[in-house]
């Protein structure tokens, strides 16, 4: 609605000599000004009403270094301005916004850039008396603080790429450790990985029957994940996806004359929950996986006994690092 309006009152553009207002679209993370209280700010300022009309687009983010930026660009009779202004809060940039914006639609030239002066508290001068209706309200298109905005700053890359120490049990006997290796797009607060994992080594014995096993696991797999902000400290959420791979076996024990490596498909779906803590451009990731093979193949020595055959279900446990990349 806000949006139809805003077309609306920009398409009815005012004859010469009547007020004219700013068109603002404002996006700026939790805990920021909304658009509304700049908006606000601005007719304080310019204490009385507007004589030329301004579209701006105004962004407030935060740097690797953990400074304010804000980035404004204002049209104002077809000329576009960009300012970028740095502070180290969030306040003194939407107060910077808001004297560049009410300068402008007094038809005064506002600063291109520089660092806002101090503002706080705002203490505008009284506006003169006007008719009620000679001031235009503002067009207000107040974004909610989702998705980048809200995340924190390292979350705002588009890719990552990790490697991970794993423990697995369940899937070639009660306990394997091995190495994982991930890349990951990540459009937000969404995740879409791929990765492979690989334990080289887990022994099997059967001490009763003077058999075992040697067993290795190779997986590909894919997952998708919706990740949750707790501040600026930890995402976590959960993943669903499906793997791939080859489950190798050779037998050991005193009744093997000639042992010979045998190999088995391994396809399972999985379900995990992963957490993430962004440390600048490399963070630590922890992950707890269950996974519920399809096929469950039996390892036995021929003409003796059953070796081994994987759980109903799985579980693995990862924890490594990864770097994120615009």
């Amino acid at each position: 609605m806000a949006l139809a309006v805003g077309a609306a009152l920009l398409g009815a553009r005012p004859a010469r000599g009547q007020a004219r207002d700013v068109e603002l679209d404002w996006d700026a993370p939790a805990g920021c000004a909304r658009a509304a209280d700049v908006s606000a700010a601005i007719a304080a300022l310019r204490g009385g009403p507007a004589v030329a009309a301004v579209r701006a687009r105004a962004r407030i983010t935060r740097d690797e270094g953990g400074a304010w930026v804000l980035a404004l660009t204002t049209e104002v009779d077809g000329a576009e301005h960009r300012r970028d202004v740095r502070a180290a809060t969030c306040a003194e940039l939407s107060d910077a916004a808001a004297i560049v914006l009410a300068l402008e639609t007094a038809g005064q030239t506002a600063p291109a850039s520089g660092p806002p002066p101090p503002l706080l508290p705002l203490s505008p001068p009284p506006p003169p008396a006007a008719p009620a209706s000679a001031e235009r309200p503002a067009v207000v298109v107040d974004r909610p603080a989702t998705g980048e905005a809200s995340l924190p700053m390292d979350r705002q890359r588009r890719f990552a790429a990790g490697a991970s120490a794993a423990a697995s049990t369940g899937a070639i006997g009660p306990f394997a450790a091995g190495l994982a290796l991930s890349a990951a797009w990540t459009p937000g607060r969404e995740r879409v990985e791929l990765a492979v994992a690989y334990f080289p080594y887990a022994h099997v014995d059967r001490a009763d029957l003077g058999i075992g096993g040697d067993f290795s696991l190779f997986i590909g797999a894919a997952a998708a994940c919706h990740l949750f902000a707790v501040g600026r400290a930890l995402l976590f959420g959960p993943c669903a996806g499906a793997e791939v791979g080859r489950v190798g076996a050779i037998g050991t024990g005193q009744a093997v004359q000639s042992p010979e490596a045998r190999g088995g498909l391994w396809l399972a779906p999985k379900g995990a929950g992963l957490a993430v803590v962004p440390l600048g451009r490399v963070g630590l990731r922890l992950e707890l996986t269950a996974v519920v093979p399809l096929l469950r193949n039996t390892f036995v020595i021929q003409g003796v006994d059953q070796v081994y055959r994987p759980s109903a279900v799985a579980g693995r446990l990862l924890f490594g690092a990864e770097a994120t990349f615009p």
